[in-house]
Protein backbone atom coordinates (compact mmCIF):
# COMPACT_ATOMS: atom_id res chain seq x y z
CA UNK A 1 0.00 0.00 0.00
CA UNK A 2 1.43 3.25 -0.79
CA UNK A 3 -0.25 6.34 0.48
CA UNK A 4 0.79 10.19 -0.88
CA UNK A 5 -0.16 13.18 1.07
CA UNK A 6 -2.25 13.41 4.03
CA UNK A 7 -4.18 9.65 4.01
CA UNK A 8 -6.39 8.80 7.06
CA UNK A 9 -6.47 4.74 7.69
CA UNK A 10 -9.20 2.67 10.06
CA UNK A 11 -7.46 0.51 11.11
CA UNK A 12 -4.26 -0.91 10.23
CA UNK A 13 -2.01 -4.29 10.97
CA UNK A 14 0.73 -5.64 9.06
CA UNK A 15 3.46 -7.89 9.44
CA UNK A 16 5.78 -5.75 8.53
CA UNK A 17 5.90 -1.95 7.96
CA UNK A 18 8.30 -0.34 5.89
CA UNK A 19 8.42 3.43 5.07
CA UNK A 20 10.20 5.80 2.40
CA UNK A 21 13.91 5.97 3.42
CA UNK A 22 13.00 4.53 6.72
CA UNK A 23 10.97 7.64 7.94
CA UNK A 24 7.24 8.41 8.35
CA UNK A 25 6.00 12.15 8.40
CA UNK A 26 2.65 11.70 9.44
CA UNK A 27 0.66 8.79 9.67
CA UNK A 28 -2.96 8.96 10.95
CA UNK A 29 -5.02 6.02 11.77
CA UNK A 30 -8.75 6.06 12.83
CA UNK A 31 -9.30 3.34 15.07
CA UNK A 32 -6.22 0.99 15.91
CA UNK A 33 -2.64 0.20 14.73
CA UNK A 34 -1.17 -2.83 14.77
CA UNK A 35 2.22 -4.44 14.22
CA UNK A 36 3.04 -7.81 14.43
CA UNK A 37 5.67 -9.77 15.16
CA UNK A 38 7.58 -10.31 18.39
CA UNK A 39 10.00 -7.52 19.28
CA UNK A 40 8.96 -4.94 16.52
CA UNK A 41 9.30 -1.10 16.60
CA UNK A 42 5.88 -0.35 16.99
CA UNK A 43 3.28 -2.75 17.92
CA UNK A 44 0.93 -1.40 20.39
CA UNK A 45 -1.70 -4.35 19.30
CA UNK A 46 0.62 -7.36 20.33
CA UNK A 47 -0.17 -8.26 24.02
CA UNK A 48 2.64 -9.09 27.08
CA UNK A 49 5.94 -6.53 26.97
CA UNK A 50 7.05 -7.54 23.60
CA UNK A 51 7.32 -4.08 21.58
CA UNK A 52 9.11 -0.55 21.28
CA UNK A 53 8.20 2.50 20.25
CA UNK A 54 11.16 4.59 18.73
CA UNK A 55 14.82 3.90 20.28
CA UNK A 56 17.54 5.19 22.44
CA UNK A 57 18.92 7.66 19.48
CA UNK A 58 15.68 7.35 17.49
CA UNK A 59 11.77 8.35 17.88
CA UNK A 60 9.13 10.57 17.26
CA UNK A 61 9.78 13.83 17.38
CA UNK A 62 6.09 14.30 18.67
CA UNK A 63 3.29 12.19 19.78
CA UNK A 64 -0.38 12.93 20.51
CA UNK A 65 -3.01 11.21 22.10
CA UNK A 66 -5.63 11.63 24.38
CA UNK A 67 -4.17 9.34 27.52
CA UNK A 68 -0.46 7.58 27.76
CA UNK A 69 -1.54 4.75 30.50
CA UNK A 70 0.95 2.82 32.27
CA UNK A 71 0.99 -0.46 34.57
CA UNK A 72 0.85 -0.19 37.99
CA UNK A 73 -1.18 -3.04 39.40
CA UNK A 74 0.29 -5.22 42.34
CA UNK A 75 -0.66 -8.52 40.58
CA UNK A 76 1.93 -7.33 38.08
CA UNK A 77 4.83 -6.10 40.72
CA UNK A 78 7.25 -8.17 42.69
CA UNK A 79 9.59 -7.52 45.38
CA UNK A 80 7.26 -4.56 46.85
CA UNK A 81 8.86 -2.73 49.62
CA UNK A 82 6.69 0.21 51.12
CA UNK A 83 9.38 3.06 51.87
CA UNK A 84 9.56 4.20 55.88
CA UNK A 85 9.85 7.35 57.00
CA UNK A 86 13.93 7.58 57.37
CA UNK A 87 14.20 6.49 53.58
CA UNK A 88 11.90 9.09 52.34
CA UNK A 89 13.61 12.05 54.34
CA UNK A 90 17.05 10.66 53.21
CA UNK A 91 17.32 9.39 49.61
CA UNK A 92 14.18 11.46 49.03
CA UNK A 93 14.47 14.46 49.96
CA UNK A 94 18.44 13.85 48.92
CA UNK A 95 17.24 12.76 45.39
CA UNK A 96 14.73 15.98 44.79
CA UNK A 97 17.38 18.69 46.28
CA UNK A 98 20.55 17.37 44.14
CA UNK A 99 18.45 17.45 40.93
CA UNK A 100 19.96 20.45 38.67
CA UNK A 101 17.17 21.66 36.17
CA UNK A 102 18.17 22.98 33.20
CA UNK A 103 16.54 24.72 30.17
CA UNK A 104 17.72 23.68 26.71
CA UNK A 105 16.75 23.22 22.68
CA UNK A 106 17.42 19.98 21.34
CA UNK A 107 19.83 20.36 18.40
CA UNK A 108 16.75 19.36 15.53
CA UNK A 109 14.92 22.31 17.07
CA UNK A 110 15.27 25.43 14.14
CA UNK A 111 14.58 28.86 15.04
CA UNK A 112 11.16 30.68 13.71
CA UNK A 113 13.83 32.13 11.06
CA UNK A 114 15.29 29.59 9.55
CA UNK A 115 13.86 28.88 6.01
CA UNK A 116 14.92 25.20 6.02
CA UNK A 117 12.53 24.59 9.04
CA UNK A 118 8.91 23.01 8.93
CA UNK A 119 6.62 24.34 11.30
CA UNK A 120 7.14 21.05 13.20
CA UNK A 121 10.86 21.94 13.62
CA UNK A 122 10.49 25.17 15.26
CA UNK A 123 10.84 26.03 18.73
CA UNK A 124 10.49 29.35 20.38
CA UNK A 125 10.76 28.56 23.75
CA UNK A 126 13.62 26.32 25.44
CA UNK A 127 12.17 23.07 27.36
CA UNK A 128 12.65 23.16 30.95
CA UNK A 129 13.60 19.81 32.26
CA UNK A 130 16.78 17.52 33.34
CA UNK A 131 19.88 15.86 31.79
CA UNK A 132 19.74 12.43 31.34
CA UNK A 133 23.46 11.85 32.70
CA UNK A 134 22.69 14.10 35.85
CA UNK A 135 19.64 12.14 36.83
CA UNK A 136 19.33 9.88 39.66
CA UNK A 137 19.91 6.53 38.28
CA UNK A 138 16.31 4.78 39.15
CA UNK A 139 15.20 7.76 36.17
CA UNK A 140 16.96 6.15 33.39
CA UNK A 141 15.24 2.95 31.68
CA UNK A 142 17.68 -0.04 30.96
CA UNK A 143 17.28 1.20 27.19
CA UNK A 144 19.60 4.49 28.27
CA UNK A 145 16.41 7.08 28.04
CA UNK A 146 14.31 8.70 30.63
CA UNK A 147 11.84 6.55 32.52
CA UNK A 148 8.79 9.13 32.19
CA UNK A 149 6.63 6.47 34.30
CA UNK A 150 9.52 5.83 37.25
CA UNK A 151 9.55 10.04 36.77
CA UNK A 152 5.86 10.14 37.75
CA UNK A 153 6.53 7.83 40.70
CA UNK A 154 9.26 9.88 41.98
CA UNK A 155 7.61 13.07 41.91
CA UNK A 156 4.44 11.75 43.39
CA UNK A 157 6.40 9.95 46.34
CA UNK A 158 8.63 13.47 46.86
CA UNK A 159 5.06 15.25 46.69
CA UNK A 160 3.86 13.13 49.46
CA UNK A 161 7.66 13.43 51.33
CA UNK A 162 6.68 17.38 50.83
CA UNK A 163 3.16 17.03 52.26
CA UNK A 164 4.10 15.29 55.30
CA UNK A 165 7.12 18.04 56.01
CA UNK A 166 4.56 20.73 55.44
CA UNK A 167 1.85 19.44 57.92
CA UNK A 168 4.73 18.74 60.73
CA UNK A 169 5.78 22.64 60.11
CA UNK A 170 2.12 23.48 60.26
CA UNK A 171 1.98 21.67 63.40
CA UNK A 172 4.75 22.83 65.26
CA UNK A 173 4.08 26.48 63.73
CA UNK A 174 0.22 26.13 65.49
CA UNK A 175 1.99 24.75 68.83
CA UNK A 176 4.27 27.89 68.58
CA UNK A 177 1.75 30.35 68.15
CA UNK A 178 0.08 28.57 70.99
CA UNK A 179 2.23 29.73 73.47
CA UNK A 180 2.96 33.00 72.67
CA UNK A 181 -0.80 33.73 73.11
CA UNK A 182 -0.47 32.01 76.29
CA UNK A 183 3.09 33.70 77.23
CA UNK A 184 1.37 37.28 76.10
CA UNK A 185 -2.11 36.36 78.04
CA UNK A 186 0.02 35.62 81.27
CA UNK A 187 2.23 39.08 80.75
CA UNK A 188 -1.68 40.79 80.37
CA UNK A 189 -2.53 39.51 83.70
CA UNK A 190 0.15 40.32 84.91
CA UNK A 191 -0.05 44.12 83.94
CA UNK A 192 3.07 43.89 82.43
CA UNK A 193 1.19 45.02 78.81
CA UNK A 194 -1.95 45.65 77.62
Amino acid sequence: MTLRGTSTIKDLYAEQFFSYRGRISDLYVYGSLGLGGGDTVLSPGCTGACSHIGGSNSGFKSMWSMAFNAYSNRDLKRDIHYLNENELSTNIAEQLHNLKPVTYFYKTEKSLGDREASRYDIRTVPHVGLLLEEMPEHLVSSEGGWSLNDSVGFLLVGARYLEDQNRAKDQKIKDLEDRVALMEQVLVDAGMIK
